[in-house]
């Protein structure tokens, strides 16, 4: 069990008698991915297991880094953009609070589609509205992430940012055999 896997280990069948046995683990201690308040959210429920704590890229990080990196967006263009915002870029620009609980009206979870997981249309079309709401306020679409851990609410989320104008559908090409591939120069032998 994942309780077991925390403490190092796990259980093994030997004959009729249930066996203890160790397994060697390896728990992070450090986290480089969420704004620090974000990564409060979660620090209690490892509280038994480790203190995490936040890599300084965490606390130093803005809004735009990771798209002048990928060369989505050029650094120049970024300034002009971040000079105009709250911060700098050290805050997501046109939301306050930072972190924040949706409380939405008529918000049901949908029936599954195509034998995936159920959703949820109004938290979609939601996530999709807020994705608009900061390409206008000039976010790069690289700087954006909307995270869900069940595949028919990103169907829904995808389908509600095509709709809101927030995504393009992928560009496919033919390679030499035929087949569809998406993006450029993914073909066979490149």
């Amino acid at each position: 069990t994942v309780s077991e896997r925390r403490r190092g280990r796990r259980r093994a069948r030997d004959g009729d008698e249930s066996v203890v046995v160790s397994v060697g683990c390896t728990v992070l201690d450090e986290q480089r991915r969420m704004r620090p308040a974000i990564a409060d959210l979660t620090r209690p429920h490892y509280d038994d297991v480790v203190a995490i704590q936040d890599h300084e890229c965490t606390r130093a990080q803005r809004v735009g880094d990771a798209a002048v990196r990928t060369r989505e967006c050029s650094r120049a263009t970024l300034e002009l953009h971040r000079n105009l915002w709250a911060g700098r870029g050290a805050v997501v620009p046109g939301v306050r609070p930072q972190e924040f609980f949706w409380d939405l009206r008529d918000n049901k979870e949908g029936r599954p589609v195509a034998g995936l997981s159920a959703c949820n249309y109004v938290e979609a079309e939601a996530a999709a509205a807020l994705v608009k709401w900061f390409l206008l306020c000039g976010v790069p679409a690289g700087a954006i992430s909307v995270i869900t851990p069940y595949k028919g609410q990103k169907t829904a989320i995808i389908k509600a940012l095509r709709a809101a104008g927030a995504l393009r559908k992928p560009e496919y090409h033919r390679d030499a055999g035929g087949s569809g591939q998406r993006g450029r120069g993914r073909g066979r032998g490149r």
